[in-house]
């Protein structure tokens, strides 16, 4: 028998779980709009050159202002206060983390998928120092926002992020703490390691080596190498200063470290460091050769540096322009690619640090230069690979 109170109720029914489903996917998309921007496409494109990822910029997903803190207006100095970033190779991603002094309180860290051509903010920031004293620890015991340099390093063996010093929020006072996030659960710990502690002091330069798993770093007075499993320190060159306007690279196939940028000022250049086991770990200048070929990088301060494995190259890009330049460790000299359509100049001048990255899995280099203009990627020219070989 045809029940009609029935059937309206059902029909009602219908309606309104159409209705509550349409309501979930549009704030389902909302919030990930609010995380995550970028691209549909999934690849780069294939053609060498530069190529600006549209809707990637990390401006679209920085935090919202609270009464506490203006996180969103103070937001672009992730990028303009001298912060830094890394290459995560496990998952294709550039990861950038910083902030610092009074330029920004935030300590969230945003990622650029390489693989969906997508910016995202990983994580919210933790309470902000409300204090006026530069403390290391928030009360999250969660690291202190700070400028971060070329400071970051990543961890391949176990997939970390390693932090040293930077200028802390809210005075600007240089931490000499040794941090590291595990990139798969996104928690962070204050590692307090032995052996000794780098120096506490701007400008300082670290990456990975694959060789020795360990981190290599330059605190602009003394070299450092620091063992994760081991958890320890150990000072393996002393009293060689360099300049801190300047950005560093290890070269893993001839085992050496490279530190590039602000020619012309004292302690700038080209200094190259061997880090074959048992070697002294003496700075060798190489200015003089370089320079004639390499001026533009080698004079840039912080200038964005990554090793290109296919072309077995350190490739640079000196904070502005549509060139990049191809060093090569066995002649010290370089080469250059330019192509058209590439990144704003920066507005800032406070250098790229690790904000320029090579993917091996993709070939292709990512670079994050302003906080409101796109993420652009680049290939180099196809010729360029062949004759490498």
């Amino acid at each position: 028998m045809f029940d009609a109170k029935k059937t309206s109720f059902q029909a009602s029914r219908v309606k309104w779980l159409l209705l509550r489903a349409r309501f979930l996917l549009l704030t389902g998309a909302l919030f990930l709009a609010f995380h995550a921007v970028g691209n549909s496409l999934d690849a780069v494109p294939s053609a060498p050159g530069w190529y600006s990822v549209p809707a990637s910029a990390l401006e679209n997903v920085c935090p919202p202002a609270t009464t506490e803190y203006d996180f969103r207006g103070n937001c672009r100095n992730v990028i303009a206060a001298w912060n830094g970033g890394i290459a995560d190779t496990k998952l294709n991603r550039l990861l950038i983390w910083g902030g610092g002094h009074t330029d920004y309180a935030g300590n969230e860290v945003y990622a650029f998928d390489v693989n969906s051509l997508r910016m995202q903010r990983l994580n919210d920031p933790s309470p902000i120092n409300s204090s006026s004293k530069c403390v290391e620890t928030l009360s999250d015991d969660k690291p202190n926002s700070r400028h971060t340099y070329a400071g970051l390093a990543y961890i391949a063996h176990v997939h970390r992020m390693f932090s040293f010093g930077g200028s802390l929020n809210q005075c600007g006072f240089l931490g000499n703490a040794t941090w590291t996030l595990d990139l798969d659960t996104l928690q962070w710990k204050n590692m307090k390691p032995e052996g000794g502690t780098p120096a506490a002091l701007p400008g300082v330069i670290a990456d990975y080596d694959l060789n020795s798993r360990s981190v290599f770093l330059h605190d602009t007075v003394d070299f450092w190498q620091y063992d994760y499993d081991r958890n320890r320190y150990r000072k393996v060159g002393t009293d060689e200063p360099i300049n801190y306007h300047m950005n560093g690279v290890i070269d893993p196939k001839r085992k050496m470290f490279f530190i590039m940028g602000a020619a012309g000022s004292a302690g700038g250049g080209l200094k190259a460091i061997s880090i074959v086991p048992g070697s002294n770990y003496s700075i060798r200048d190489w200015s003089i050769s370089a320079l004639a070929t390499c001026g533009p990088l080698l004079t840039a301060s912080y200038p964005g540096l990554a090793y290109d494995s296919v072309i077995d190259r350190i490739v640079g890009w000196p904070n502005l322009g549509d060139r990049v330049y191809l060093f090569d460790p066995d002649t010290k000299t370089c080469t250059s690619e330019t192509f058209s359509g590439g990144p704003p100049d920066s507005s800032h001048q406070n250098g790229t640090f690790g904000r320029f990255r090579y993917f091996p899995d993709k070939d292709v280099f990512v670079l994050v230069n302003q906080v409101g203009s796109n993420v652009y990627t680049l290939r180099l020219n196809a010729s360029t690979k062949v004759e490498s070989h």
